[in-house]
């Protein structure tokens, strides 16, 4: 068991100090996370975390806009009862 296994919740803070499992040396996704690393001087858990963080942003933009649409819809199938 990992201690990390234990917990009902994990939050950035938690994953410090353990390794982190990425792409392949050989995956051309892995020389551009590399050269960003080492462009930005940044660790691979925080270019990581941004890039997480950013996909979130997305996921949350598209939830909304479909919750605005449904609504929308909504408010139109009541207007015409």
């Amino acid at each position: 068991d990992h201690a990390l296994a234990r917990k009902a919740s994990l939050g950035w803070a938690d994953l410090e100090g353990h390794p982190l499992v990425t792409v392949s040396r050989s995956s051309g996704n892995r020389a551009i996370l590399d050269a960003v690393e080492k462009r930005d001087s940044m660790t691979a858990m925080t270019l990581m975390r941004r890039h997480l963080d950013h996909l979130a942003r997305q996921v949350r933009v598209v939830r909304d806009v479909r919750c605005q649409r449904v609504r929308r819809e909504a408010e139109g199938a009541q207007r015409e009862k």
